[in-house]
């Protein structure tokens, strides 16, 4: 049986998705953190719409991406990192350089 946990987060996403709450449970998610961790195919496998599935997993404050989106992005965020320490780089190159001249 759905926890009132699970019920509750549901109501608070939308009234009707309380439907979702016992399909959710019996594919393991009982709360909004294990819901965080959870991909939109993952919900849609259990009869949960797409549409639904996604504002679920948002207002659990997960993402919802699969992994090669996830990784895509964390890749995206290392290169902007890596060229952020190259300015940086120059930066301070360029000031030890004003420093001898």
């Amino acid at each position: 049986m759905a926890s009132q946990e699970l019920i509750e987060f549901l109501r608070s996403v939308k009234e009707n998705y309380v439907q979702y709450a016992q399909v959710l449970h019996e594919g393991t998610y009982t709360d909004k953190a294990e819901l965080s961790a959870a991909q939109i195919p993952d919900l849609q496998a259990l009869g949960v719409p797409k549409g639904a599935a996604g504002l679920i997993i948002r207002a659990a404050e997960g993402t919802g991406l699969g992994y090669a989106a996830l990784a895509q992005q964390l890749l995206n965020q290392i290169g902007q990192v890596h060229n952020q320490v190259d300015q940086m780089h120059s930066q301070m190159h360029n000031q030890m350089d004003q420093m001898h001249n």
